[in-house]
């Protein structure tokens, strides 16, 4: 690096992984390099995991379902939903690395407004865990479905002989 740079910018680095850096002072005499035999104290640093993209969440059935691209170099991913009572997103489910998506039908009510983030993890050789960022938060709201005869159209998001989003 020029001698009057007091930065530099490494590229290329490993998500998730440590990288532990040096630095020393140097010149050049001619064709020859000198470096001073003192250094500065080694600093480690753990580079980050990259965000998930959340790409959908979907109430069907009796089933809310979450699906999200993969992150290169996760152990796994952990799903947050929110909790009204305790006022903050709690650990909801945990997906293996290799897999993008995540069903559940447990603790779901119909008509109650439900906010999920995801993030993406991984477990170091030394037992500790890089997480990512949280996605954005998306929400969904578990309705009934009603089917009915089609020749009785009364209201609602109509389609084939089925009505969605219907609150009863």
């Amino acid at each position: 690096v020029d001698g009057s740079k007091t930065s530099y910018t490494v590229t290329g680095l490993a998500a998730a992984t440590d990288y532990t850096f040096v630095v020393r002072s140097a010149f050049m005499a001619g064709s020859a390099w000198f470096f001073d035999k003192k250094m500065a104290d080694p600093q480690t640093v753990t580079t980050k995991l990259a965000t998930p993209t959340f790409s959908s969440l979907t109430f069907k059935g009796k089933t809310v379902t979450a699906k999200w691209k993969e992150v290169s170099g996760a152990t796994g991913y952990h799903i947050y939903r929110y909790d009204a009572a305790q006022k903050k997103y709690v650990l909801y489910k945990g997906v293996a690395a290799g897999k993008s998506s995540m069903s559940s039908n447990s603790k779901v009510e119909l008509g109650t407004k439900y906010y999920y983030k995801i993030r993406a993890y991984k477990k170091l050789d030394d037992g500790s865990v890089v997480y990512s960022a949280f996605t954005s938060a998306k929400t969904v709201i578990p309705k009934i479905r009603i089917v009915i005869d089609p020749g009785h159209v009364v209201g609602g998001n109509y389609s084939g002989n089925e009505y969605d989003n219907v609150v009863g």
